[in-house]
């Protein structure tokens, strides 16, 4: 075998990191010569003319069949069971992320939550840190891992692995839309992001809500609103309600995250929310009357909109120069 890899100017070390020598040297025969080829394909290599005939791609499609096998079941076995690191002594350092809510200023009435990374050590105490410095934590030394939870390394590398998605220097990480989902997504069922105003952690279940038309009466005065129909029957006012910009249309109640079914445009749902009521006499004409004609779940009886009352059919036939026009008009009982 050294003597044929020196002919062809080859050596071990030009092919797979397997341990596939010491097998070889046991076979003899065509079986060597089969397996020998195989290693040629599994390389990726061009197999000589002279072992084309013991080229056996059944078997070489099996053995690839069964590494991808072998690395889908590696896969799932790393997501579903992450491997821990034996600390030997106790970790030294912690990752706390904290989420603000900050008012977006190119729409009045939408916010951003500003995530915000620290990072506590003995020595050092709490400092807030970048996703520059999250990657740097990871190309360091294998003993940086070793002052960290396991939970804890997870998020660093998480973190240094989107960086580039967003402004890698900046302290405070504004996340909207999509970004923001895809932060709640991955760490919403878990205590890693505490929201500020709160000190709780912040909680995304993928729970939907819906604002639903209502009539709120001020003494002599009514008002037109909207409340927000919550999972479980439940409702609240909308002024319990932080809206998110960005698509999908994301809302904080309480501590929980919602997603916000048929969402208006980002800049009547800043206008309404900064709002939250007005006087039905504001409202247009069409809105009155598509309003009238609803249900909701809520109870309100939308007739009171506007006083109704009956009236008969009149057709007024007028002349333009050559042209006649009808014009039907209402006359009040």
């Amino acid at each position: 075998l050294e003597d044929y890899f020196s002919k062809l100017t080859l050596s071990r070390k030009d092919f797979s990191a397997d341990d596939w020598w010491g097998g070889l040297t046991q076979l003899s025969g065509d079986t060597r010569l089969e397996e020998l080829a195989l290693v040629f394909m599994k390389s990726g290599r061009s197999v000589p003319n002279e072992l084309m005939p013991y080229a056996n791609f059944s078997r070489f499609a099996e053995v690839e069949q069964e590494e991808k096998d072998f690395q889908l079941f590696k896969g799932l076995e790393e997501w579903m069971f992450p491997p821990s690191l034996g600390h030997l002594d106790a970790p030294r350092a912690t990752v706390k992320v904290y989420g603000r809510v900050i008012k977006d200023k190119e729409l009045p009435g939408l916010n951003r939550l500003g995530v915000e990374i620290h990072v506590i050590r003995p020595r050092t105490g709490d400092r807030v840190k970048t996703l520059d410095d999250m990657a740097d934590l990871t190309m360091r030394a294998a003993h940086e891992q070793e002052l960290f939870p396991a939970d804890d390394w997870n998020f660093v590398r998480w973190s240094s692995a989107i960086r580039n998605d967003y402004d890698t220097e900046a302290e405070l990480i504004p996340l909207e839309g999509a970004d923001l989902l895809k932060w709640l997504v991955q760490w919403g069922k878990t205590d890693r992001i505490e929201l500020e105003s709160e000190g709780k952690p912040i909680e995304f279940m993928g729970r939907i809500i819906e604002m639903e038309p209502d009539l709120d009466k001020d003494k002599s005065n009514l008002y037109f609103t909207h409340t927000v129909k919550l999972p479980g029957k439940k409702s609240c006012p909308m002024s319990d309600v932080i809206f998110f910009a960005g698509e999908p249309t994301l809302a904080l109640i309480g501590t929980e995250v919602f997603l916000l079914r048929n969402a208006p445009s980002a800049e009547v749902l800043g206008n309404w929310a900064s709002k939250q009521k007005a006087p039905v006499s504001k409202l247009t004409h069409r809105l009155l009357t598509n309003l009238r004609k609803i249900k909701t779940t809520n109870g309100v009886n939308w007739e009171q909109l506007c006083e109704t009352h009956k009236a008969t059919p009149r057709f007024v036939f007028e002349m333009a120069e050559e042209t006649v026009r009808l014009k039907l008009l209402a006359k009040s009982e």
